[in-house]
């Protein structure tokens, strides 16, 4: 998590989209939730756009019953990779058409990385 976090609030250059990947993870404890919650926080004071991907049916029932989803927004948890990335590409889209036509200037720049847990 620290990476993550390293990522979102480091000194580099501003993270506005992170996707990660559940497809190695089958389970969350109370634990490993109170710091996905922490994490969407964090993104959410900095701005930034965290989507899940690969998150299973099951999976997906737990972090609801934790508040993962309702503090993420359903919008943002997606059962596979390909989905996440057309989503992201939707948001983008629509947010550097609406840049675009204030001020002719990109909203934001493309995503940052894909981070899966078993990297």
């Amino acid at each position: 998590m620290t990476d993550v976090l390293s990522l979102v609030e480091g000194g580099g250059p501003v993270l506005r989209w992170l996707i990660v990947r559940f497809d190695s993870i089958s389970d969350v404890d109370y634990s490993a939730a109170k710091m996905l919650l922490y994490l969407i926080n964090r993104f959410q004071v900095r701005h930034a756009t965290l989507i899940f991907s690969d998150v299973d049916a099951q999976l997906r029932l737990r972090l609801q019953r934790y508040g993962v989803v309702g503090a993420l927004g359903s919008d943002k948890v997606f059962g596979d990779c390909i989905s996440a990335v057309r989503e992201f590409e939707r948001l983008l889209h629509k947010a550097e058409v609406g840049q675009d036509e204030a001020n002719d200037v990109p909203a934001t720049t493309g995503p940052k990385s894909v981070v899966s847990p078993n990297a």
